[in-house]
């Protein structure tokens, strides 16, 4: 493109720079733990140092709470003897004891991880760091209908012991049913929405290339006419008009994807943004139920991020066609 002006080559590269992102980031975050089996959307945390807490402190107020009812004598709790609380802490060892320390979730399905962690002391004072640690992944098989349904997940990983404590036995109520049935809608808006931008980003793309070429690496100039060198040595050069149908056609070739790309900044947003507020929404409901257990929801701040990222790059993509072609000065 020797052609082009210094301007013109910075338009052409920062259009052609940004529909590839914007491809790239949407092919990446649909995949996402396809690829990379540590490239999640949530983290469930599960360690056995917090679980065991959690769990141990929710049996122990239920032994008091429940001993107390039975004797109102004893209203403030019931005491526990050393051997009572040891044989507590077997218990809650022993139920926390083959799950995993965390489930990674993707769009299509999930991972169990565990982690090993080993010290070494440090300095005089003999304090001890972390010396080493290493993480293991065993991912479920991906699949359509997959969705991120957290207490499936703490009955499949052999916690059915804080399933029965924190919903009372009954963790497949109306209400979850529904929730769960939401998420199935979000994340086919998410995914319907991602697969558009990636195929209106492609024929921009395509059409970038076309328009380029044939408007003669002038798109920049939405004048309606062009110069032309005089036939007499030292005369003045004139302006031609440009032939009206191929003129046509290349203004509805630029607003076409000028078009398609304010198409592919609302896809983007609406997916992004729907995608977000049910993470969040799933992140709060998590912590109501379940942080007393010691277990949270973590969001994948790199997979937002990548949505993210690419919502912006669809938008300097829609700016850099529409803006010369829709709010500069046509004189």
């Amino acid at each position: 493109f020797i052609d082009l002006s210094p301007w013109e080559r910075v338009f052409f590269v920062a259009r052609i720079v940004t529909s590839l992102m914007v491809v790239i980031l949407a092919i990446v975050s649909l995949l996402s733990n396809i690829i990379n089996d540590r490239f999640n959307q949530y983290t469930l945390t599960l360690a056995h140092v917090d679980v065991s807490a959690g769990l141990f402190t929710t049996l122990r107020s239920n032994i008091a709470s429940s001993s107390s009812s039975y004797n109102p004598s004893n209203l403030n709790g019931v005491g526990f003897t050393a051997s009572e609380i040891y044989v507590l802490s077997n218990y809650v060892a022993t139920q926390v004891e083959g799950s995993p320390q965390f489930v990674a979730s993707g769009l299509w399905s999930w991972c169990i991880g565990n982690y090993t962690v080993t010290y070494r002391t440090s300095g005089s004072a003999g304090d001890w760091v972390i010396d080493a640690g290493t993480t293991t992944f065993a991912c479920d098989t991906a699949h359509a209908n997959y969705v991120f349904d957290y207490r499936d997940m703490l009955s499949a990983n052999g916690l059915d012991v804080i399933l029965a404590y924190a919903y009372n036995g009954d963790d497949r109520d109306a209400e979850y049913l529904l929730f769960l049935a939401a998420m199935h809608r979000t994340k086919r808006v998410y995914v319907a929405g991602y697969v558009c931008v990636g195929v209106f980003q492609i024929l921009i793309l395509v059409a970038t290339f076309v328009s380029y070429t044939r408007t003669k690496h002038r798109l920049l100039d939405e004048s309606h006419f062009s110069l032309t060198p005089s036939s007499t040595v030292g005369s003045p050069r004139v302006r031609s008009p440009t032939k009206p149908r191929k003129r046509t056609s290349d203004s509805l070739l630029h607003h076409g994807i000028a078009v398609l790309s304010l198409a592919t900044v609302l896809a983007s947003c609406v997916a992004s943004a729907v995608t977000t507020a049910d993470a969040f929404t799933l992140q709060n409901r998590i912590a109501d139920e379940l942080k007393s257990f010691g277990i949270m929801l973590v969001m994948g701040r790199r997979w937002f991020a990548c949505i993210w990222i690419g919502f912006g790059a669809a938008a300097a993509n829609a700016a850099l066609w529409g803006g010369p072609l829709w709010c500069a000065n046509p004189t």
